[in-house]
């Protein structure tokens, strides 16, 4: 009896581990991960000093003029509609996280970071006409694109920038 206390309890520990390991890197609302998940995933691949990463950032075009118009659970579901839309366009290219209100991120970690900035907005854009079926609020996201390739001796944080400030051109681009 007592070696089964002793199972038990251990794997109790175990899901107490698991569970507090899911809350501290997953984003609550959607289910991606969250800006802690990417903090340590951005560390892990800096560490590895090999390969190429595609940095995807990412913005939802016009959440607050919905959140004031519509009220913020109209906004939430903006939000969740811009998850399954990065998920959807990123599906099996690496990791996707919500890292605010309605920013993202996606690392794209397979063989196609090498993917262009064009390739990954075209799959964007189709995943948002998807979520926009049907829908009374259309989903638009803004996307700033670049790859960083430790080969090259790129500096992974000097790309992120990059990627981020690519992201608002396109935004300012989309509005005009």
């Amino acid at each position: 009896i007592q070696s089964a206390v002793n199972v038990r309890g251990s794997l109790r520990t175990a899901d107490e581990a698991d569970l507090i390991r899911r809350l501290a890197y997953k984003d609550s609302m959607t289910g991606l991960n969250n800006r802690l998940a990417l903090v340590r995933d951005q560390e892990r691949l800096i560490e590895q000093k090999t390969g190429c990463v595609g940095i995807v950032q990412m913005d939802i075009n016009n959440l607050k003029t919905i959140n004031d118009q519509y009220g913020h659970e109209e906004g939430d579901r903006l939000i969740l509609r811009a998850a399954k839309a990065i998920t959807s366009a990123f599906d099996g290219m690496g990791e996707s996280y919500r890292v605010g209100g309605d920013e993202f991120v996606t690392l794209i970690t397979h063989k196609s970071c090498g993917a262009t900035s064009e390739e990954c907005l075209q799959r964007l854009m189709t995943a948002c006409d998807e979520q926009n079926e049907g829908q009374g609020h259309l989903l638009s996201i803004a996307l700033g694109f670049a790859v960083y390739d430790a080969a090259k001796g790129d500096r992974f944080y000097d790309l992120v920038r990059i990627a981020d400030m690519r992201m608002y051109e396109n935004k300012r681009a989309m509005k005009a």
